[in-house]
């Protein structure tokens, strides 16, 4: 039997934004100057949690000032 693959549902900006707690035009402008991964249904502005995990894994590093030699 051949799995069929299922669809995630996507976030609005107004959902991203109560999820990360940031304002809603922040999440935005972020979309809008490619900061975060985003994509349009026709006019309607979505985010793939998937693609915003992979994201956020690829941004973290050690904690600490960034001036600070590791």
């Amino acid at each position: 039997m051949v799995e069929k693959p299922r669809l995630e549902k996507l976030l609005t900006p107004q959902e991203l934004a109560n999820a990360w707690g940031v304002p809603v035009g922040t999440i935005h402008a972020w979309a809008r100057q490619r900061k975060i991964p985003s994509q349009y249904l026709g006019r309607l502005l979505r985010f793939s949690p998937a693609a915003l995990e992979r994201w956020l894994a690829a941004q973290r590093r050690e904690a600490g000032w960034p001036d600070q030699a590791a």
